[in-house]
This record gives structure tokens, C-alpha cells and sequence, in this order.
């Protein structure tokens, strides 16, 4: 009688195959909707993505909004387990809901957008991301869970720099040129301060220079880019609220200092060697420290880990 309401070995492989077969269908439906929807909202972006990836564009804005993108895919690939597994079960009203709510807005503002004075184009492909996002929330329901939580986290290292810029850029400026031209005041370097102006003497070439630091020279970007990595890494591999609490500060305050370091090394390279070395530090030194100081991190983080297993 039990093995009659049990399905056979030989069922229960046709019974996935089938889903597999279904999801597949929805998975080629999503990619021509995707298609269809770039071709018709987002062309444009599409049309100059040979400038977003130029090295002049990643030079003047960062290659941090592709390095934070690139590491959300390389979490979809590490969850894809989970993702499938969620991609096989029922659909819910609820989800096609959020997932219609999605589409509409990230389609209502791409008509509404109007660049000025130059097109924001990470915005742009935010809400092209959103778009796909929302199509495939409505195919898959509770699969979207994940990818929800990486484009929250994409928008969040975008939209990060810019909140501090807004309401506290001035100030966040102001702390660190006090820190910068006090540390480096305290080694007897001839430098001095005036707002957000740093103005140094370089014996090089006999020429005063004169920098001005924003909020994103004061490390809001690499602080974003911090928070976001560390919440990759929380979806990956969760730690007790304590231990990723003291983890979080201490990771803030390390980005905190290895920004400090930058602008040192950016600063002394200006004095020592003059205004064109500065501002080759400023392009590639953010791209050394950086990842340096994450991988220290990581290492830390990552012996927080094994000493919980």
C-alpha cells in the first residue's frame, strides 16, 4: 500500500525535469522581455556603452559602480542554488504585485529622466537593472528575494556618496583636511588649510599647490563601496549582530584611515615631485590602497568566521 502512494524514483525524476522544462520557458521569456524593454526604454545606454567602459569615463568616474555590479554577479553565481530553488516554486499574488510595482517605476522614471547637464548613465542602468528585476520577480516570485537584496546593495554604494555630498559634505571635508594638514604639519612639511583648500609648497619645481577636497576626495565613495561589500559578505556568510557589529566599526573607521593614507600619499607626491604627480596619485592610488586594506579586512572577518565554527 506504501509504495503506491509513494512516487517512484523513475516519477520523481520526471517531475523535476518538467520543472526544469517550465522554468527554462519562463527563463528564455524573461531574456526576450529584457530585450525588448532595453531596445525600447534604455537604447540610449546601450547605444554608449562603449563610453561607460572607456578608460577616460572610469577615469573621471570611478570604477567603483562597475566593481560593486561585478561582485553582485559573482554573488548570484555563488547563490545560484538557492535562486533555482526558488525559481521551481509556486508564484504568489503577492510577488507578481512587487514585481509589477518594480516595472512600472523603474519604466515611469526612465521616461521622466532628463539628463542635465550630462546623463547620469549608473543611474540610467540602475533602473534598466530594476526593470529586469521586476520581469523576473513577476516569472519567479520568491526568487527574486536574493537578487533584490544585490541591487539593494548596487543602489546603496551609488546613491551613498551622494547623500554625504548633500547633507554633510562640507563638514566631512573640513574633518579630514584638519586631520590631513595636521598630520602632515606635525612633520614639519610646509602646508596650510584654508576651507576645503590645501595649499603646499613642492620644492620640485618651485610652484605652490593648491588642492580642493570634496566628499568623495574625503573617502565617502570607498566608504560606500566598504558598506557594501561588508553586506555582501553578510549575505554570504552570517555572523553573530555582536561580532558583525564590532566588525562594522572596526571596518569603518580602518576605511576611514587607509583614505587618510591617500590623500597623505597624494599630497606628499605633489611636494616631492610636483601638481602632474599629484594627480596621477589621485587616479591610481585609491585602486592600490584600497583592495589592500580589504584584503586585511577580509582576513580579519574571515578568522572571525573559522573561530565560530
Amino acid at each position: 500500500m506504501q509504495s503506491k502512494l509513494m512516487p517512484s524514483t523513475g516519477e520523481s525524476c520526471l517531475q523535476e525535469i518538467k520543472k526544469m522544462n517550465v522554468v527554462m520557458k519562463k527563463l528564455v521569456v524573461w531574456l526576450v522581455l529584457c530585450l525588448f524593454i532595453s531596445i525600447l526604454f534604455f537604447r540610449e545606454l546601450w547605444t554608449n556603452i562603449g563610453t561607460l567602459l572607456s578608460f577616460d569615463y572610469i577615469q573621471s568616474h570611478g570604477a567603483y559602480p562597475w566593481f560593486v555590479l561585478l561582485l553582485c554577479f559573482l554573488w548570484i553565481w555563488m547563490k545560484r542554488v538557492e535562486i533555482r530553488r526558488g525559481m521551481q516554486m509556486r508564484r504568489s499574488p503577492f510577488f507578481i504585485a512587487v514585481g509589477l510595482i518594480m516595472l512600472v517605476v523603474s519604466l515611469t522614471a526612465s521616461l521622466h529622466y532628463s539628463p542635465s547637464p550630462t546623463p547620469d548613465y549608473e543611474f540610467v542602468f540602475f533602473l534598466m537593472l530594476l526593470a529586469y528585476l521586476g520581469i523576473f520577480t513577476i516569472f519567479f516570485g520568491e526568487a527574486c528575494l536574493i537578487p533584490s537584496a544585490l541591487l539593494a546593495i548596487y543602489c546603496f554604494a551609488l546613491v551613498f556618496p551622494l547623500l554625504i555630498s548633500r547633507y554633510v559634505g562640507t563638514q566631512y571635508s573640513l574633518v579630514t583636511v584638519l586631520i590631513v594638514v595636521s598630520i602632515l604639519a606635525a612633520f614639519g612639511y610646509p602646508i596650510a588649510s584654508q576651507g576645503q583648500l590645501i595649499h603646499i609648497h613642492s620644492p620640485a619645481n618651485n610652484i605652490n599647490i593648491s588642492v580642493f577636497i570634496d566628499a568623495a576626495c574625503s573617502g565617502s565613495v570607498s566608504l560606500g563601496v566598504f558598506i557594501a561589500i561588508f553586506a555582501l559578505m553578510m549575505i554570504d556568510i552570517m555572523l553573530p549582530a555582536k561580532k558583525a557589529a564590532s566588525l562594522f566599526i572596526f571596518g569603518v573607521i580602518g576605511t576611514s584611515v587607509q583614505n587618510i593614507l591617500r590623500l597623505l600619499v597624494l599630497i606628499l607626491a605633489g611636494y616631492y615631485y610636483g601638481s602632474e604627480a599629484l594627480w596621477t596619485a589621485h587616479i591610481y592610488a585609491g585602486y592600490v590602497i584600497f583592495p589592500i586594506w580589504y584584503a586585511f579586512f577580509a582576513y580579519v572577518y574571515l578568522r572571525e568566521v573559522f573561530s565560530l565554527l
